[in-house]
């Protein structure tokens, strides 16, 4: 069948690698597996397992190691494979136990993968699928999200909840401007704004100012820092395009010293409107607390407020030996 599995350590080599494979990692599945994108981990030694089929890279699998075990992924958000090509389910098959022996062979006893929820696939998803069906669920965690549609078009049209319609009516009322952070300085300005906010909370942000940097110069429009403003900055949140029908907001943050009603809301709400134009099925609001962590009921009332629904992530593992 001329099925190859083979192992690269680190972003670099894997970007000169495919520089010959004709892959346009602007359009794969899931952004987390974007080798662009796991590039700025210094901390982080990032393998990329590549799967060849007669000489074609059909797909692959980012993940980090820990000891004995295999994790996909360790430094992003999602994990799991990210397919280029169709398979047949006898490829399927023979892919499945071929990655299992390798990593057998390579002296690891178990694979773990923190899957992308199935709702947010948007293509080539059959790799990913016959591995969720084969691996048993580790944990899973509820993840919230906006269905979007042309309802959010207008506020009182919209899904949200009586309060958050609102305040955000309210605030309309309000004159302020909607920055788009390109340059150094604007993005400086975000992360001052999300540093604030987490010190609230005895936590620091998982990027850097020179890390997120680094991935909004090296990702483009896949990731959007968004800034609003009257007088100071009043709300930000980054937007991750994670494929064709899906965004995920991330680092949402208020402006505790200049707090107006409804801000934050505000530019939730115009996020989404933007996700819905530019073709977004989806826009997910991530998880509000870990597996082993007490429920955040405040994050909770603020997502459920935009009428946000609730799919699954799993985390599944399985047995190497």
């Amino acid at each position: 069948m001329n099925i190859s599995i083979m192992s690269i350590e680190n972003s670099l080599d894997f970007i000169k690698y495919s520089q010959n494979k004709k892959i346009d990692f602007n359009n794969i599945n899931n952004l987390f597996g974007n080798p662009f994108f796991l590039g700025y981990h210094k901390n982080i030694t990032c393998y990329f397992l590549l799967i060849e089929l007669k000489n074609e890279l059909v797909g692959y699998l980012p993940y980090t190691t820990n000891g004995n075990s295999v994790f996909s992924h360790g430094g992003a958000t999602y994990g799991g494979f990210v397919q280029i090509s169709e398979l047949h389910e006898k490829d399927l098959n023979t892919i499945y136990n071929n990655i299992l022996n390798f990593f057998n062979s390579s002296g690891f006893e178990n694979l773990t993968i923190r899957f992308l929820p199935d709702l947010f696939w948007d293509k080539h998803e059959s790799l990913n699928s016959y591995f969720f069906d084969r691996m048993k669920i580790k944990f899973s965690e509820d993840e919230y999200y906006i269905h979007l549609s042309n309802k959010l078009m207008d506020i009182k049209t919209s899904n949200f909840r009586r309060n958050h319609k609102r305040d955000i009516k309210s605030f309309q009322e309000i004159n302020t401007e909607i920055i788009n952070c390109e340059t150094y300085d604007s993005v400086n300005a975000f992360h001052q704004l999300l540093t604030k906010n987490l010190r609230k909370h005895s936590v620091k942000p998982t990027h850097t100012l020179n890390e997120l940097f680094w991935l909004k110069s090296n990702l483009g429009k896949k990731i959007n820092i968004t800034l609003l403003k009257d007088i100071k900055h009043l709300a930000g949140v980054t937007l991750f395009e994670i494929n064709s029908v899906t965004d995920y907001v991330m680092y949402g943050s208020l402006n505790y010293e200049n707090n107006i009603k409804g801000s934050l809301k505000y530019l939730y709400w115009k996020i989404a409107i933007n996700s819905f134009i530019n073709d977004k099925k989806y826009l997910s609001l991530g998880i509000n607390t870990k597996f082993d962590e007490p429920k955040n009921e405040m994050l909770e009332k603020f997502k459920v407020g935009f009428g946000a629904k609730v799919v699954k992530r799993y985390t599944k593992e399985i047995n190497l030996t």
